[in-house]
């Protein structure tokens, strides 16, 4: 019983290391993005993954997929000139 809740931690705790890695890698993907086309929609292809980016009105909207089959959905507000 012990044994099987002290398996169970480890693999929580792995479980939470791999999803805060991926959300990390999609964050720098994204941020590489940002820094070559600016607020543009586009399509990128990483070897770890792809990247497309979306904009409506006041956002770019990033999907990022890893290889690993992970999804995440980030967010930006795009800056306006004044």
């Amino acid at each position: 019983m012990v044994l099987q809740f002290s398996l169970q931690c480890q693999i929580d705790s792995k479980k939470l290391l791999i999803e805060q890695k991926n959300e990390a890698l999609a964050q720098m993907m994204v941020e590489v993005i940002n820094s070559k086309c600016g607020d543009q929609p586009a399509h990128f292809t990483f070897s770890n993954g792809e990247v497309d980016v979306v904009k409506d009105q006041a956002h770019q909207l990033f999907t990022v997929k890893l290889t690993d089959g992970a999804v995440i959905h980030l967010e930006h507000s795009i800056k306006t000139k004044s």
